[in-house]
């Protein structure tokens, strides 16, 4: 690791209980890099090597992949828009996607973002 340049990881993640998760692919960023174009390949690449081992096959559910709150959800749901996966990212906290912000009950609650953050 080198201190200030990003790198792109992909990482499995239990499905259980615990907390195991194992690094399947990373790549270091260079400064012309798009950082959303690098995921998506690394998230292609990943999800491809899973379906070639026959880890995935046709009518399993599909694969959950879950990007951090840097990532550009949205985008990232376009470009993958075509693997067997389901696509969950976290939202800054100065960001609450298209739609208004509203309270969970009146006068209770923080503010939550309505409905369709999930990109599928």
């Amino acid at each position: 690791m080198i201190p200030g340049r990003p790198y792109s990881v992909a990482a499995a993640l239990e499905s259980g209980r615990a907390s195991w998760t194992a690094p399947l692919d990373a790549v270091r960023l260079g400064p012309e890099d798009d950082e959303t174009e690098v995921t998506a390949a690394r998230v292609r690449g990943v999800t491809e090597r899973l379906i070639a081992a026959g880890r995935w096959r046709e009518g399993d559910p599909p694969v959950l992949v879950v990007f951090g709150a840097g990532c550009d959800v949205t985008r990232l749901a376009w470009l993958l828009r075509d693997l067997p996966a389901e696509r969950c990212g976290r939202l800054r906290s100065d960001r609450s996607g298209n739609f208004p912000l509203r309270r969970a009950h009146p006068g209770e609650g923080p503010a939550i973002a309505a409905p369709g953050l999930l990109a599928r």
